[in-house]
C-alpha cells in the first residue's frame, strides 16, 4: 500500500473501507531499513545453520515479490515456505 500511496493511487481501502489519500508523500531512497531479495537469502541461510525452519511465512511486501522470494526458498531446498493470504490460517 506504500508504494501505491506514493504513486498517488486513490482512494485506498483499508480494511474494507475507501480512504482519500490526503497526506503530502516524499521518498527517501538513502535511508531504506527493508533487506533486498539476497539479504534475506543469506539471513535465511543463516537460520538455517542452526538447524531448518520447520515453515517459512512470507507475511510482509508485496505479493509478487513474495511469491518470488518463496520460489527462491524452495529451490533452495526449503520445503514449507508459504505466501498466506489474509485470513489463513495454519497448523504449525
Amino acid at each position: 500500500m506504500g508504494r501505491r500511496i506514493l504513486e498517488g493511487v486513490g482512494p485506498v481501502k483499508i480494511f474494507g473501507t475507501s480512504y482519500e489519500v490526503k497526506a503530502s508523500v516524499s521518498k527517501a531512497n538513502a535511508y531504506s531499513a527493508h533487506a533486498d531479495q539476497t539479504e534475506l537469502l543469506d539471513w535465511v541461510g543463516r537460520v538455517r545453520e542452526t538447524g531448518d525452519p520447520r515453515h517459512v511465512f512470507l507475511v510482509h511486501g508485496e505479493e509478487e515479490a513474495a511469491l518470488g522470494l518463496a520460489e527462491l526458498l524452495r529451490e533452495k531446498a526449503f520445503q514449507n515456505v508459504e505466501v498466506p493470504e489474509r485470513g489463513q490460517s495454519f497448523e504449525v
